[in-house]
């Protein structure tokens, strides 16, 4: 079962905000809070649970916080009516991998707009 995604933010090591995608009109302060707040929150589960693992899992009566914390230190943040699956997660990945390396002068400060 695919979930539908509501919400899709990716932040960068240094926690920028480097791509947003919202059925909803925040403004990209708003945006940046509140991927910058759930970056946060992966990161004090992580330190609570003691654990290495790289994704975190928060369920909520409608919808489920999906993140993943790529070895690159990326964070993909997903908001959708169920759990978002690493298999879809991985292709999304691949998608902003193609277009990052398809760009000779991206650094990882920049935005990556036209991949999703």
């Amino acid at each position: 079962m695919k979930s539908e995604i509501k919400e899709f933010y990716i932040v960068n090591e240094s926690g920028n905000l480097i791509y947003s995608k919202t059925n909803k009109n925040l403004s990209k302060n708003d945006e940046c809070i509140l991927a910058s707040s759930l970056t946060s929150l992966y990161e004090i589960a992580k330190e609570a649970l003691n654990s290495n693992n790289n994704s975190l899992f928060i369920c909520m009566k409608e919808n489920e916080i999906s993140i993943y914390r790529t070895l690159t230190n990326l964070t993909f943040i997903f908001l959708a009516e169920g759990r978002v699956s690493e298999n879809y997660f991985g292709k999304i990945y691949k998608k902003f991998s193609v277009c990052v390396l398809s760009n000779p002068f991206y650094n990882t400060n920049m935005t990556c707009d036209d991949f999703y």
